[in-house]
């Protein structure tokens, strides 16, 4: 069981309530509560915000990657293993592979499986 926050997470904009013209920016789970508050410029915390919020989503893309690869349903184009820098694509395929496996371990650290 995760113990992140599941998805979906809406980013909320709330207006302030001194006439700062600035905008609280929070994120919010599937069942309302706040989950964070983002500060910083306007534009970097929206940003931010939704970058966050993508998070759940971008953590399953990366699993379902790694299990088309695992079940052999991804697999290398084989009419390129005759020319000569399949070899290489093969091996930047592998070195892309380990970096997607630690974005899901960082994204996971402490998670249980």
């Amino acid at each position: 069981m995760s113990k992140h926050t599941p998805g979906p997470i809406e980013v909320v904009e709330a207006k302030t309530l001194d006439n700062s013209g600035q905008w609280h920016i929070y994120l919010a789970a599937p069942d309302g509560r706040k989950i964070a508050a983002l500060w910083g410029n306007q534009t970097e915390k929206i940003a931010n915000a939704h970058l966050y919020a993508a998070a759940p989503n971008m953590l399953a893309a990366l699993r379902l990657v790694i299990k088309l690869m695992d079940d052999g349903t991804l697999v290398r184009d084989i009419s390129k293993d005759g020319k000569p820098d399949w070899a290489l694509n093969s091996l930047a395929l592998v070195r892309d592979l380990q970096t997607i496996q630690a974005a899901i371990a960082q994204a996971t650290k402490g998670n249980t499986p």
